[in-house]
């Protein structure tokens, strides 16, 4: 275990080891982590009458698995980033654990993704081989179904268009000519996925070589590929107009895998758990899949125990019948207090600061560490060990004292807050939404993690080695920013607006953690101004990739507020940044006036929406402002 230098100007996190620790997609985060992170979701349970009451994870699950009930259908519900993923998550490790203990009752599956589906519900899965092949004979057999033709929306095709149509699939079913095609490189990945496959005139460049071992039934067509770039096009293009037709049949009918899934299940004296990462809407697929999760109870069939995440939107759509089969829904999003005696049912200040804490003690360990940590099933049920005390830091009393450090139970022992206290945590987390939203004051555990622990974490690995934490570009990320020349050049009070802006001088303990004081601070050099610009721009980055990650919000869609179309505000808007950062990290007057419109619009737009829409339109508006003042700041070094 690595060895934690002395104060002052201390990074004691594994910079390496940060973007991992901190990803929010928790299906993507390696069991290790998660478990070390994990804190107890607060959950409330919606009763009929819109009121709700505090639940814990553990009764929830316990209830979720009684005997005493064959058929249970649960959602979880709350904004993006709230926890649901996390939950869902949760659950699935300890049921399966559960599972070992209970002699293998439950067949457990977690689905991430509603349209990927078909890859865990199915009596039985076909190898890459046999999937591939399967794909191109469902693709020809609907090419020559020619009553697709007359369907209403079908395209027109020409004379040309109409041949290639017949002839494409006995070119499909050629053996050579399909051995040819499934070991393309640029096919090979994608034949056993349906949903990704895309042709493209290149792919069909056929060799001499493989036209003279084709059969005479499909070398006309053969031929016309070798020879003829517009042949190529025409093909490419019905190719994938029939593409969507064959991806459908072959996921075939959700319920009808289900219902063979269940029937298999029952034959075999066990039940089916299903978790749904999360549902984007009560239609299409999706209302297939909540209609079937829905269904009454046969004999014939395995008790299933089924829970489904989602929004608050689309909750509010589901049909009634849909909504009347639901044993329970529980809820994400506590409320946050401010009061020193926290109201029923909020989130006080330190349980904030112990779920931060979690994810900053786990950030200090090597990943090689955490994996030797987690392969002891003992440790499992227990939390992650101090950092703080299993590796004897030399900082860690006067950096407890000074930071605070939470702990998870007395056994485990605090948790290092550095380079935070419990009071920056929560004003740094309220100012991420100047609006003071209703979003801004639940919990969101995304916005805690990316917006704030990896936002100060990231400028902290550039500037506290160096001396310069915290650099005026952080605090300017929170809205804490002040243009006078002092606040430019004075540490000691970037650190006083940082920690403590009721105060003229910081606590001994944070002001010797990172080497300030008021003599050392006249003598202290300002943060060079292109690192300033990097730490902005690396800001930028961020929360373009977390705009990029998120889906548009569908209650959004063709939406319009006070005369501005959100549609059009977004792509707009989206352009500007992307020549930002494609740039140079420039603009000329034309975008810049343009975003400069954006960003007046996005604040009247974030302002009048609610929920995943206004965490997603909030966020843009961000990005909107922090580009403006990049751009400015630029042009005035220049």
């Amino acid at each position: 275990m690595k060895s934690v230098p002395s104060f002052p100007n201390a990074v004691c996190w594994e910079p390496a080891s940060r973007p991992c620790v901190t990803n929010t997609i928790a299906l993507d985060v390696l069991p290790a982590v998660f478990l070390a992170v994990h804190s107890p979701s607060l959950l409330r349970q919606a009763g009929v009458d819109g009121s709700s009451i505090a639940e814990t994870e553990e009764h929830f699950l316990a209830d979720f698995l009684d005997v005493a009930h064959d058929q249970v259908f649960e959602l979880v519900v709350g904004d993006f980033g709230s926890g649901k993923s996390h939950l869902i998550r949760w659950m699935y490790f300890e049921i399966t654990r559960l599972n070992a203990e209970r002699g293998n009752k439950w067949h457990v599956v977690l689905i991430p993704d509603a349209a990927r589906w078909h890859e865990f519900i199915a009596p039985d899965t076909p190898t890459p081989d046999a999937a591939r092949h399967r794909a191109l004979d469902e693709l020809a057999r609907l090419l020559e179904n020619e009553e697709t033709l007359n369907q209403p929306g079908a395209r027109p095709l020409s004379d040309d268009e109409r041949e290639i149509r017949r002839a494409l699939p006995a070119f499909l079913r050629d053996d050579a000519l399909r051995e040819w095609l499934t070991q393309r490189a640029e096919l090979d990945s994608q034949l056993g996925d349906p949903v990704q496959l895309h042709w493209d005139e290149k792919q069909l460049e056929l060799p001499p070589e493989i036209y003279r071992k084709a059969s005479s039934h499909a070398q006309e067509l053969a031929g016309l590929l070798m020879s003829d770039q517009g042949i190529r096009q025409m093909s490419a293009r019905l190719l994938n107009e029939a593409w969507p037709d064959t991806a459908g049949a072959l996921r075939g009918n959700f319920s009808q895998a289900l219902t063979e899934m269940r029937k298999a299940l029952r034959g075999n004296g066990r039940e089916l758990v299903l978790l749904i990462d999360e549902l984007s809407a009560a239609q299409g697929i999706e209302g297939e899949m909540l209609e079937a999760l829905a269904g009454p109870s046969e004999e014939s069939l395995c008790p299933l125990r089924s829970i489904v995440g989602m929004t608050k939107e689309v909750a509010g759509a589901l049909p009634d019948h849909i909504r009347s089969r639901l044993r329970h829904t529980v809820l994400l999003g506590m409320p946050i207090s401010s009061q020193a005696v926290a109201e029923e049912g909020a989130i006080e200040s330190k349980q904030l600061a112990l779920f931060a804490a979690r994810y900053l003690n786990a950030a200090r360990y090597p990943f090689d560490d955490l994996e030797a940590w987690h392969r002891n099933p003992e440790n499992r049920a227990k939390p992650l060990p101090s950092f703080c005390l299993a590796s004897g830091c030399v900082n860690r009393e006067r950096c407890h004292a000074a930071f605070g450090a939470p702990a998870p139970d007395a056994d485990a022992g605090g948790y290092g807050l550095y380079p935070f206290t419990a009071e920056t945590l929560l004003r740094l987390y309220q100012r991420t939404d100047e609006t003071c939203s209703e979003s801004s004051r639940t919990f969101n555990p995304g916005r805690l993690i990316n917006r704030v622990l990896n936002t100060v974490l990231e400028a902290g690995e550039q500037t506290i080695p160096q001396g310069n934490f915290p650099p005026a570009a952080l605090l300017g990320a929170f809205g804490l920013d002040n243009t006078s020349e002092e606040f430019q050049a004075s540490r000691l009070r970037r650190a006083l607006e940082l920690y403590d802006p009721a105060r003229t001088d910081l606590p001994p303990g944070i002001a010797d953690a990172f080497g300030l004081s008021v003599a050392e601070e006249k003598a202290a050099e300002p943060l060079p101004a292109i690192a300033e610009a990097q730490l902005a721009r690396d800001l930028i980055e961020v929360l373009w990739q977390e705009h990029l990650d998120a889906d548009f919000p569908p209650e959004c869609r063709g939406a319009d507020i006070n005369g501005i179309d959100v549609v059009l505000l977004d792509a707009d808007t989206a352009g500007c940044i992307s020549t930002f950062l494609h740039h140079g990290h420039r603009l000329d007057m034309w975008r810049l006036a343009v975003i400069g419109i954006c960003y007046h619009d996005l604040a009247v737009v974030s302002h009048d929406l609610t929920g995943e829409g206004k965490e997603y339109f909030r966020r843009l508006e961000e990005l909107a402002g922090l580009v403006i003042r990049e751009v400015q700041n630029s042009s005035a070094q220049e």
